[in-house]
């Protein structure tokens, strides 16, 4: 199995050191503080990668190395090749053969039992220092996890299985599987028997139910169509209501309109003098005349303003001259006596043309006052044949519209006589006895359908009462069948009872007692003594005890696995004859076992199949 352990500066363990092991047992002895435990430990963390010094993922590996050093190592030869692990400030690495890290994992877990079984294996309290949840996880594991989800569906009804339909599809086996089944039932029954409660809170005393009545159904059918018939009536009344108070408003707004037209009429006043209206058309050609006149004495103003520029213009080029001859170095042959008369006469001319002016001046003023005398006598004439000509149009429309007017006030005078309104207040007394009628019917119809619905709620509270009861019932049954004492403690008899067997099969070598499963709704492995004494847990036996117990579980866990290594530290727990025993056990388990303790009285055991080493300051003797 394992043919050598060597140690590098691990722990307490100097320098290198290698431990060839025997096939059967090799016993190491040594004072405390030598490097048993270490080398125990060593062994255990080669195979399973964590130590009691780590936390089980192998964190913390680094106490492991020795003080004055800053790398350990421990190399196991096996049957199955080489087995190396080293360790640093860095982390720790793994070899096996010649592959490495995840591809040694993977090869190691292809040949050594899974890691918490070994872990047991491979400590004397692997399994009694667990925890009882711990304890039971790990025999069904032993045991190969038959209790499954098949195995539960075989021990329940059809109705329980449905039931728990969900939890059994789970990818989990065993005391796991059991667990989640009795959560989920513990659960189920739980709201089971909440609603049974809630459904025993709506459940009501039967009471008298009232008969409908046929007949107040179709008295209530005809008063509605009775009280139908009289709203119609009681809206065409309101509309002629409506008509009537329209029409007297149209034969008011008629005669006020007539009213006004005549406040009209009466406003105009008497009638304005008629005027000459054919006298017009003589004033207008006398103004026409008048403007043809101003318009000639503006043309004569025009020429006579002309003349008088050209006269002053001769006499102002004559006097420029002053004596000289238009021809160039030639005097002027007219005398200073003949150029005054010339002037004289220009001067006499040019006065002339301005007396001509201003007399066209003046007319064009007259003229201009005569056009506007005219228009003036005209505009008065048209003023006042205007007036009187409006004045005849206005009264006249007025007149007829008067006439209109009237005309219409005595035609809607006409249709209001014609209107009427029906009685309304008859119509709706009758329809609030009607309504009241009704609201009294509809009472008692009303009531007798809500203690039908009441009566047939009733039926369905109890109904649903008994069905949530059969219910919780089930559920109740289904909880204890799957309580720890129920079908799980059955299916840990049919498995972890064959581990437990094969582990008396090795203690009654050393005990008179046997190890067993306490049954209860908390596992936990105790010991039967025997007679009538009660079961005793196994954390109450004596160190001895406990020693004997977890050796034999031990053994049993390396046969069953087929990886027959264990490793037994702190032997000398035992008494000096209980010594003997526990290594006659061993050689003749089958299984190889690495033993470690502290010699007593200087005594060093020999046997067939035994290899003893002594231990001094972690140096072997």
């Amino acid at each position: 199995m394992i043919q050598a352990v060597t140690l590098t500066h691990f722990r307490g363990i100097a320098d290198v050191r290698t431990f060839p092991l025997d096939p059967k047992v090799t016993l190491i002895l040594g004072p405390n503080g030598a490097g048993k435990t270490s080398t125990g430990a060593a062994v255990e963390y080669a195979l399973a990668g964590s130590c009691q010094w780590t936390d089980r993922g192998g964190k913390g590996a680094a106490v492991l190395v020795s003080n004055h050093t800053d790398k350990a190592a421990v190399e196991l030869a096996t049957d199955f090749g080489v087995i190396s692990r080293t360790i640093s400030a860095k982390g720790a690495n793994l070899s096996a053969g010649d592959r490495t890290g995840k591809d040694a994992a993977a090869f190691l877990a292809g040949h050594l039992p899974q890691e918490a079984v070994l872990r047991a294996m491979l400590r004397t309290d692997g399994l009694t220092g667990l925890a009882p949840k711990e304890q039971q996880d790990l025999l069904f594991q032993v045991s190969g996890g038959a209790v499954d989800a098949e195995w539960f569906r075989a021990n329940l009804t059809a109705e329980e299985g449905e039931i728990l339909s969900d939890e059994l599809t789970a990818l989990v086996a065993g005391p796991a599987l059991a667990d989640k089944l009795y959560s989920a039932a513990y659960t189920l029954r739980t709201a089971a028997n909440k609603r049974a409660k809630e459904c025993q809170g709506r459940v009501q005393p039967a009471a008298a139910t009232p008969a409908l009545d046929a007949d107040a159904e179709k008295q209530l059918a005809a008063l509605r169509k009775k009280a139908s018939t009289l709203r119609e009536k009681i809206g065409a009344g309101k509309q002629s209501v409506r008509q009537q108070e329209a029409a007297a408003q149209r034969c008011e707004a008629a005669q006020a309109k007539v009213k006004q037209l005549r406040e009209q009429i009466d406003a105009l006043g008497a009638e304005p003098e008629a005027g000459d209206p054919d006298a017009l058309p003589g004033l207008e050609e006398a103004t026409a005349q008048a403007q043809r006149d101003l318009n000639a004495a503006k043309e004569a103003l025009a020429a006579a303003k002309a003349t008088e520029a050209g006269k002053r213009e001769q006499l102002d080029k004559f006097r420029e001259l002053a004596g000289a001859c238009v021809i160039e170095g030639v005097e002027c042959p007219l005398q200073a006596e003949r150029r005054a008369e010339v002037e004289k006469t220009l001067a006499e001319a040019w006065m002339a043309a301005q007396v001509v002016r201003d007399d066209a001046g003046t007319a064009v003023n007259d003229g201009a006052e005569a056009v506007v005398a005219a228009l003036a006598k005209l505009g008065e004439a048209r003023t006042v044949v205007d007036a009187h000509r409006s004045w005849t149009e206005t009264a006249d429309t007025l007149e007829r519209q008067v006439a209109e007017a009237t005309a219409e006030r005595d035609r809607l005078n006409g249709e209001y006589q014609q209107t009427g309104a029906p009685n309304m207040a008859a119509l709706e007394e009758g329809l609030a006895k009607a309504e009241e009628q009704i609201g009294v019917l509809e009472q008692q119809q009303t009531a007798a359908r809500q203690a039908e619905l009441a009566a047939a709620q009733g039926q369905q509270a109890a109904k649903n009462l008994a069905q949530a009861e059969d219910r919780a019932a089930l559920l109740d049954g289904l909880v204890r069948k799957l309580s720890p004492a129920g079908r799980p403690a059955q299916a840990m008899a049919a498995t972890v009872g064959q581990v437990l067997a094969q582990i008396n099969e090795v203690l009654k070598q050393m005990v008179d007692f046997v190890l067993m499963a306490q049954p209860g709704a908390d596992f936990e492995l105790a010991v039967d003594l025997g007679g009538d004494l009660p079961l005793l847990p196994v954390r109450c036996l004596s160190e001895s005890e406990q020693l004997r117990v977890g050796v034999a579980v031990q053994v049993a866990l390396a046969k069953v696995t087929g990886f027959g290594f264990v490793i037994v530290d702190e032997a000398d727990r035992l008494d000096p004859e209980q010594r003997p025993k526990l290594l006659g056990m061993l050689l003749a388990s089958g299984v190889q076992a690495l033993v470690l303790a502290t010699a007593a009285n200087g005594h060093v055991p020999q046997a067939e199949g035994l290899t003893v080493y002594r231990l001094e300051k972690g140096v072997p003797a």
